[in-house]
């Protein structure tokens, strides 16, 4: 009764949390939004815009996100929801804050709180503060109601750990009075603040595995403010290097993608590669399920294209080919797009977008031979959402493809 009693709870605090905002609530037939709301909450929302991308773009946005929400909630709820937070992600990646603020008000478990303090951290960046301070007040309280039920406490955990992070931006932006200007936001107070990486420290050394985990995160994301300064970037990569043992291999391997992404980011090809060529050890030296091994290989041959290495990323991307098409039949179809998407994204890097398109298809193609379709609509929002994130515009065929397949979905499930 308790745990019942407590999500019905939750469900309503996050319908109100999100209640008037966004695209998709005035798009899918949500009720008009109350003329007597407050200033503050109608420049909230004015702030909420669209970055300017394709059109494609959005459609496909939408559509895995409706092949997410195709899923039952019950008894779905846990992949329903995953599914549909992973478009959000791909919403604030592409600059759809407004979209995402629609989606977030379908999401009816604690990720919508992950993804109201996710928002809030894209409002601080691009300096809007008075939008990242409502939706953190909103985070919070769905944070107090998930960690009523939320008996091992990590679900809450991850909530305050983007609330942080978010607080953490917030404070930066309203210390210089950044309100919407975002070059100013991006090139002040990069330094670490008083305490900072002792306070990260201490979290790694005492702290739950979730929490040294969002500390280590939080010192990939300090590599990057401080990148500019040698000294200081290699004092905090010597941090990581102390720390990161708490750290499963995925996850590790993980984290040097994000630092070799960085160092891309910054224009430093040379330090990415040395990032990738880690990444590649740790991958060697594991024995990994072939879909795990597949995409691990096609991730590190993307990331060494970027980097300038094609003739290695090409190389590495055939290996990640062969070791698939060797143990096809010892993959269960579920998890064949698990190592598909990824080729097709590699391949994208590439430019080969005839390739990418081959394995986006194959992807769609493999896991429709199982006929349940809650594999499938996990597999559809993903192919959406990379597609999207990607720049990739299907062709008329894989359009009507992608949409009959999202409207198909149904039981068994």
């Amino acid at each position: 009764m308790k745990n019942r009693t407590i999500a019905s709870v939750l469900c309503a605090l996050i319908a109100t949390a999100v209640s008037g905002g966004g695209e998709e609530s005035r798009t899918s037939g949500g009720a008009a939004h109350d003329p007597r709301t407050s200033a503050m909450e109608t420049q909230t929302r004015d702030e909420l815009l669209n970055a300017p991308i394709e059109d494609f773009q959005v459609e496909l946005l939408r559509l895995a996100f409706q092949a997410a929400s195709a899923l039952p909630a019950d008894p779905h709820i846990k992949n329903r929801s995953r599914a549909q937070a992973t478009v959000v992600d791909a919403c604030l990646e592409l600059g759809q804050a407004e979209l995402s603020l629609g989606f977030l008000d379908r999401i009816r478990n604690w990720r919508s709180g992950l993804g109201m303090a996710q928002l809030a951290l894209f409002c601080a960046q691009n300096g809007h503060v008075s939008a990242a301070q409502k939706y953190l007040e909103k985070a919070e309280l769905v944070a107090e109601v998930v960690g009523l039920e939320d008996e091992q406490g990590w679900r809450a955990a991850r909530i305050r750990t983007k609330i942080d992070e978010a607080w953490a931006a917030l404070t930066r932006a309203g210390r210089h009075g950044l309100d919407g200007d975002q070059e100013r936001l991006e090139t002040t107070d990069a330094l670490p603040q008083p305490g900072e990486m002792a306070d990260l420290d201490r979290v790694i050394e005492t702290g739950e595995f979730e929490q040294a985990a969002g500390a280590l995160e939080e010192y990939a994301r300090l590599y990057g403010r401080v990148f500019a300064d040698r000294e200081l970037r290699e004092q905090v990569e010597g941090k990581l290097r102390e720390s990161w043992k708490v750290l499963p291999i995925e996850r590790l391997i993980g984290l040097q993608s994000q630092l070799a992404e960085t160092a891309l980011e910054n224009g430093d090809q040379v330090a990415a590669l040395a990032w990738v060529d880690e990444c590649r050890k740790h991958i060697n030296g594991n024995d990994w399920l072939p879909e795990d091994l597949t995409r691990f290989q096609a991730r590190a041959a993307a990331l060494r294209c970027l980097a300038g290495d094609e003739a290695g990323a090409r190389v590495e991307l055939a290996s990640s080919v062969a070791n698939y098409e060797a143990k096809r039949e010892k993959i269960y179809d579920v998890f064949r797009p698990d190592a598909l998407i990824p080729v097709a994204e590699a391949y994208v890097q590439l430019f080969d977008f005839e390739q990418a398109l081959k394995f986006y298809r194959l992807a769609l193609a493999e896991v429709w031979s199982n006929p349940n379709s809650r594999p499938r609509a996990e597999c559809l929002t993903r192919v959406c959402r990379s597609m999207a994130l990607h720049g990739i515009q299907p062709d008329s065929k894989l359009w009507n493809e992608l949409t009959s397949k999202v409207q198909s979905l149904k039981a068994p499930w």
